[in-house]
């Protein structure tokens, strides 16, 4: 594991393509840093895809993802809310 202190889309840029052998946690609550993330972990078809937040925080990120150009398929697989069921 590796971690880079930088943006989304620059940390990505280093790293190795993301692919259906790779899974995405976003976990910042900042939807600068894990929107990025997930539009890009969605689009390469990462095998898992789990973002932290509310339902209503997620519900949010949906109407932000839709406008992305993201389809309800592909936002439907977001595995969210992740975390402890609280």
């Amino acid at each position: 594991m590796k971690l880079l202190p930088l943006w989304p889309d620059d940390a990505l840029a280093q790293l190795p393509p993301l692919d259906r052998y790779t899974a995405v946690a976003a976990l910042t609550h900042d939807l600068k840093i894990d929107d990025p993330a997930l539009v890009a972990a969605l689009r390469a078809e990462c095998f898992y895809v789990g973002a932290l937040g509310s339902r209503k925080t997620h519900g949010r990120r949906v109407e932000r993802l839709t406008a992305a150009g993201l389809s309800e398929e592909q936002i439907g697989r977001i595995a969210a809310p992740i975390g402890l069921d609280i």
